[in-house]
């Protein structure tokens, strides 16, 4: 069940994260991390995006990241001063690190798939 104070950030149009965050940390509330990421998740889906340029590899760079956020919570240092621009910084963060490990491996790969080709060719 909301805390009555995470009802009413919810109902605000701009919505403070430092108390959904704190409530899903200390309560494991489920109903606070879904606000928060349905609140942030444009934004994010949008840096994913920049970086990906597609909507599948995208959306895996987001689920990543949202796994991370919610095990990484106590890491937030913009919890603590109630501070969105910071919270937020630090899930762009986030994503921008999780978008280029995704374009490492998938580079890695391409190279492997390629070398793989090339002996290929050349046996046949």
């Amino acid at each position: 069940m909301l805390s009555a104070s995470v009802k009413k950030i919810e109902n605000k149009n701009q919505v403070k994260f430092a108390p959904l965050l704190i409530d899903y940390r200390q309560n494991q509330s489920e109903e606070s991390i879904t606000i928060f990421f349905k609140k942030i998740h444009s934004l994010l889906y949008r840096v994913a995006y920049s970086f990906m340029e597609n909507n599948a590899d995208a959306e895996d760079v987001l689920q990543i990241s949202f796994l991370k956020i919610m095990t990484n919570v106590d890491q937030c240092k913009g919890l603590d001063e109630d501070d969105n621009e910071a919270i937020k910084a630090w899930c762009l963060s986030i994503v921008r690190n999780v978008s280029r490990m995704k374009l490492r491996s998938q580079k890695s790969r391409h190279q492997r798939e390629v070398k793989v080709s090339e002996r290929i060719s050349s046996v046949v």
